[in-house]
């Protein structure tokens, strides 16, 4: 017996990111091994353990601002204005806006999180608690608590870009930005789309963030170089450092893309999710429930493991999980995993938590478009239990037919999304048979 699944290509690409404030530039700092880790600008961190951050700096929301949203602008999450700005970036770069689709064909899956409130938020509720003066109190719409919610935040973008079709918004920790690409891939394959908005924002570098994951113990406290503070795969790794930031992706049926001529990033190809339940905060030791996901994810592409030629690791920069990882890509891939380009690009963004499968996703598309590894930086201890080819420090030309996205997530969310290159319509059918 055998079905058809439609197939799915990238078209169009968006980021806001501490390398950078758009795709270009991201990842045009990303190969050159920028580092966005500097010290915290947003709150005062003298008393703090932690006093770094992987934030963004100089971002104008004026550029992006919107009828649809307008008058809720002060009161709008940073994580959701990175994210309403790498939307827009992303729509121009495929050539689409919101009067060019069909709205019950055009869907959105993101990974957001319930965001602190921001500071204009908290004046007005001060306010109000030492004065009950209604008057003086903001105007607020229904429409306000539906763009601060976590699970509305994302509806924000569908309002600004009209979309009626499949949405869904991923609140798994830092699976999210990579379950949110799985969805929308899934959706448009099974024909319940022809395009969709997939990826993550966060804007979590802030007090109460900080202060919980530097209590679990997984931030770096390498506070006199922030520069050296996140070193994956490292003998001298000793914690992650919070990053910030956007990134959405473009995903259209093939077909749909053809007719409309638009360029092609890269072909969505595979994606798989497992799930640990042994521990909320650590890592399968032995990387059985991470490796199952890459060995899924290669098996839902058709493809073999010997296919796979670059992978953009989790690669946190934490004890555990990046020899957990090191040994879940060798039990996907076995001997080839000797042959495989591994970088983290956590190295230079910081974790971005819910968008961070999003730039990682967005990034091995790129990788896949230029032919080239990006760096780990600051690789400059080699781990005997860290044994693979991590790029170190140098971007790398290489040859990229196939590359893996990995995030492994607080909470035991797996999840892996496979991209590789685009060889034309002829090289495979528009539609897949699967037997």
């Amino acid at each position: 017996m055998s079905r058809f699944r439609r197939r799915v290509v990238v078209t169009g690409l968006g980021a806001v990111s501490p390398i950078g404030l758009d795709a270009p530039s991201t990842w045009k700092n990303c190969l050159a091994g920028e580092n966005g880790v500097r010290s915290v600008n947003f709150f005062g961190t003298e008393a703090w353990p932690v006093r770094i951050g992987a934030e963004v700096r100089n971002f104008e929301f004026s550029r992006y601002e919107h009828d649809s949203f307008r008058p809720l602008i002060p009161y709008l999450p940073r994580g959701l204005k990175y994210g309403l700005a790498a939307a827009e970036e992303a729509m121009a770069d495929a050539g689409l806006n919101e009067n060019s689709l069909s709205p019950h064909r055009f869907g959105l899956s993101m990974g957001a999180f319930n965001e602190c409130p921001s500071l204009a938020e908290m004046n007005n509720w001060w306010r109000l608690e030492r004065d009950f003066d209604p008057p003086r109190y903001f105007p607020v719409d229904d429409r306000m608590d539906l763009w601060i919610s976590q699970v509305s935040s994302a509806r924000g973008l569908c309002q600004r870009w009209r979309c009626g079709g499949p949405y869904y918004v991923m609140s798994a920790a830092c699976a999210s930005g990579t379950m949110s690409q799985g969805a929308a891939f899934r959706t448009i394959r099974r024909g319940k789309a022809d395009v969709m908005l997939a990826g993550g924002f966060d804007g979590m570098v802030e007090q109460t963030t900080c202060l919980s994951f530097a209590l679990l113990g997984a931030l770096s406290t390498q506070n006199d170089e922030p520069g050296k503070a996140v070193r994956p795969f490292d003998l001298c790794r000793n914690g992650f450092v919070l990053g910030e930031g956007a990134a959405v992706l473009v995903f259209e049926e093939l077909e749909h893309a053809l007719q409309r001529g638009a360029r092609i990033y890269a072909e969505v190809a595979g994606y798989a999710s497992t799930m640990a339940s042994e521990s909320i905060t650590d890592m399968t030791p032995n990387g059985s429930h991470q490796g199952k996901a890459m060995s899924l994810a290669v098996a839902d592409a058709m493809l073999e493991p010997t296919e796979i030629n670059y992978i953009n690791a989790h690669g946190t920069s934490t004890r555990a999980n990046d020899v957990s990882e090191t040994r879940a890509i060798r039990r996907a891939f076995g001997a080839h995993a000797d042959k495989i380009a591994v970088s983290s690009t956590k190295s230079m963004v910081g974790h971005l938590l819910h968008s961070a499968g999003a730039i990682e996703g967005l990034l091995t598309v790129l990788a896949i478009r230029d032919q080239v590894a990006p760096p780990t930086i600051n690789y400059e201890h080699a781990d005997p239990e860290c044994d693979l080819d991590y790029v170190p420090n140098v971007a790398r030309p290489l040859t990229i037919d196939a590359a893996c996205s990995n995030s492994f997530a607080f909470g035991g969310n797996n999840a892996t999304i496979l991209y590789r290159r685009y060889c034309g319509a002829s090289a495979r059918t528009a539609v897949e048979m699967v037997r």
